[in-house]
Parts: C-alpha cells; sequence; structure tokens
C-alpha cells in the first residue's frame, strides 16, 4: 500500500473522527493564529476532507478565494459532498507538483500535513511559486514536534517515519526554499511556523499543466 492509498483508506474514519464538536473547537483555536483577512486568496494544502474549510470561510468571506487540494481522490470526493458550491474549489493534486496557476495565493496553509511530504524541499518550492510576492506559509499542527513524531512511529505501514524535522533542518528547508521565517513555535499543544515569500522580481514563474 502506498500513502495515497493508505489515505484513501482512511478517509471516512477521518472525516467521523474530525467532525466532533471537540475536533471543531480545536480548529476554530488553531485558525484563529493563522493571518486570514477579508478578501484574500487561500490555499489549504492536504485540506483531507474539508475540516478547515468552514473556519477559512469566515475569515476571508465571500469575496476571498479558496482552493482546498489534497491528493486523496476519497478525500476530495468526501469534500465535495460536503461544500458542492462554486465558492469552494476543491482539487486532487499532489503538494510536490500542484498544477496550479503561480502567485495565486496569498496564504498557503500546511496543517497536518508536512511531515507526509515525502520531498520536504521540493514542496516548500512549490509553495513558494504559489504564493505572491510577500505571501505567507503557515506549518501547524495542533501537537508540538516531539508528540507529532512519536505517534507516527507507532503508526504501522506508509507514515511511521513521517516526521517533522528539527528546528535547525526546518530553517534550513525553508531558508532554501527562499523563505523567511517570521515565527516559529514548538510546544507541546502547538507547533506553528510562519514564514514570507521571497522573490527575485527577475524571477519567473510558470503555470505547471502536469
Amino acid at each position: 500500500m502506498n500513502k495515497r492509498e493508505f489515505f484513501d483508506c482512511l478517509a471516512e474514519k477521518w472525516e467521523a473522527k474530525y467532525s466532533s464538536s471537540e475536533e471543531n473547537n480545536r480548529l476554530s483555536n488553531l485558525v484563529k493564529l493563522f493571518p486570514l483577512q477579508k478578501g484574500m486568496s487561500v490555499l489549504d494544502m492536504g485540506c483531507g476532507s474539508g475540516h478547515l474549510i468552514p473556519h477559512i470561510q469566515k475569515k476571508i468571506g465571500p469575496q476571498g478565494l479558496l482552493v482546498g487540494a489534497d491528493f486523496s481522490e476519497k478525500m476530495i470526493v468526501i469534500g465535495r459532498s460536503k461544500f458542492p458550491s462554486a465558492d469552494v474549489h476543491l482539487v486532487q493534486t499532489d503538494a510536490h507538483q500542484a498544477g496550479i496557476q503561480s502567485e495565486l495565493f496569498d496564504l498557503v496553509l500546511c496543517v497536518a500535513l508536512f511531515p507526509h511530504l515525502d520531498q520536504k524541499l521540493s514542496a516548500l518550492r512549490e509553495f513558494n511559486r504559489l504564493l505572491k510576492p510577500q505571501g505567507q506559509l503557515i506549518i501547524a499542527h495542533s501537537s508540538g514536534r516531539e508528540m507529532i513524531n512519536s505517534f507516527h512511529s507507532q503508526m504501522d505501514g506508509v507514515i511511521n517515519q513521517d516526521f517533522i524535522p528539527e528546528e535547525k533542518e526546518m530553517r534550513r528547508l525553508l531558508a532554501s526554499a527562499e523563505f523567511e521565517i517570521t515565527d516559529f513555535i514548538d510546544q507541546p499543544s502547538l507547533y506553528l511556523v510562519k514564514a514570507q515569500a521571497i522573490k527575485d522580481k527577475k524571477q519567473k514563474y510558470f503555470y505547471n499543466s502536469n
């Protein structure tokens, strides 16, 4: 079983687990830490079945643009059944090569996703490509690095080596992908990295249709 198949199999259980009022409150509190504003264009990368979507919509309003992306087909199918309107665009794609227009977003959210990215530097560079100049990236978990890594290490199958790197390595990866870190928090109940895209004005980004 590969990682995409793993998350396809997990989709229905994931939906049931993250639909509780307790989980909804947890996500609401997490989203309060994100720099969301009315009219923003936002990419929720690794959106799963869309549990963050209502919280993001409240912040950006109807004038904002919200795209949810996930590489699990079943996650996206569930998400589309929950959010059938044109206000939310849900796409099945890979974080490493999204095939979305360059410099489209003010904010890219990477919530509970980063450990699962097999090529972390490649994904970070893709996030930079998708961001407008001075756009922001958020990497977030509702638990700290140590707890997340311990939890994954105890899992069977394809994600038991999916870890958040140590802070020094995270800083190196973000710098290599041309991000400037503006906030870095690693506490037992929160992992939060905020970073701003650095763009060379002479550099050009092209739409990837693959």
